[in-house]
């Protein structure tokens, strides 16, 4: 390339020059990103990949507030890319693509993996410990692995917990105790069949026959 066509080249977007005319050469030398009009800040985000938009976004909070949040459709695009892929996993809750350990197991395999049928209601276990009720959450009963344990949200209590010991508990160690605890008390009927029957056995006893009202039950 020639000197005379280095002249005539364009530098940058066609707004972003246009925003530096009337500039000498001694300004422009000093000046600095966020020394830039804002305008010209949303210019040069349009030209910037999905990487470098979350990159520049991260930096302060001004270009957080100024630069658009990607979309989750936009997420959901930059995890089955070649830079993200079984990386970064995007989130339905708080719209971020996490590293897969922010996930449950079960939040990034079969049909909830990337590019998988219902990736899009992926939801990692921070956003998924929030409070009820609400959608993209753990519910009532709900059991997840995190950090090679199980986890729950205990039916009753709705407190979080480590899971009990045996598939498919829904409660935590104090409500799974007490439950089982009510389970295996009597209830009132079998409490009166019992003292029907401890009645029946003493009239039997002192008269050697089983009352009317018995054999005709």
């Amino acid at each position: 390339m020639d000197l005379q066509e280095s002249k005539t080249r364009p530098l940058g977007p066609p707004d972003l020059l246009t925003g530096m005319e009337g500039m000498n050469i001694n300004d422009a030398s000093k000046a600095s990103l966020l020394s830039l009009p804002v305008e010209l800040h949303l210019s040069i985000s349009s030209y910037l990949t999905l990487t470098d938009v979350l990159a520049l976004r991260n930096i302060t909070r001004y270009f957080s507030t100024i630069i658009p949040k990607p979309t989750h459709a936009e997420l959901l695009e930059a995890e089955i890319s070649d830079e993200y892929c079984y990386i970064l996993y995007a989130c339905t809750g708080c719209h971020r693509l996490r590293r897969h350990h922010q996930f449950s197991p079960r939040m990034i395999k079969r049909t909830h993996r990337a590019g998988g049928r219902k990736a899009k209601n992926r939801f990692c276990v921070e956003c998924g410990k929030r409070d009820l009720p609400g959608v993209d959450r753990y519910q009532r009963g709900s059991r997840w692995e995190e950090n090679g344990e199980v986890w729950l949200r205990c039916l009753d209590c709705l407190e979080f917990d480590r899971a009990p010991r045996g598939k498919g508990v829904q409660r935590c160690g104090g409500c799974h105790a007490a439950y089982l605890e009510l389970m295996s008390a009597p209830s009132v009927d079998e409490e009166t069949d019992q003292e029907d029957e401890a009645e029946v056995i003493v009239e039997k006893e002192e008269y050697g026959v089983l009352p009317l009202c018995y054999v005709l039950r």
